[in-house]
């Protein structure tokens, strides 16, 4: 999911949530509002919690594949060193 779309639906259910809790609300309105803000404020904070958490988990599955590349890579030009040193060998 591309990080625009995560927000734009994180916005849309936060809205979501404090439709539903100004209709289904029996409180005064300076209660439901501060009932709404703390709704709000958790969403958000749970919004920030599993960005950065699934963010971490980018980084690392990026670390873990730039090690293997870059292993792979070292693999690749020692094969091809000694190939050339072989194909020299032969040569003479």
């Amino acid at each position: 999911m591309k990080p625009e779309s995560f927000f734009s639906f994180m916005a849309g259910a936060l809205i979501g949530v404090a439709a539903a809790a100004l209709y289904l609300s029996s409180d005064k309105g300076t209660q439901a509002r501060e009932k709404i803000k703390d709704s709000m404020d958790e969403g958000f904070d749970a919004a920030q919690t599993g960005y950065a958490k699934a963010k971490q988990k980018v980084k690392e599955c990026a670390d873990e594949f730039e090690d293997k590349v870059s292993s792979e890579a070292k693999n690749i030009k020692r094969k091809a060193k000694a190939a050339k040193q072989a194909y020299d060998a032969y040569k003479e």
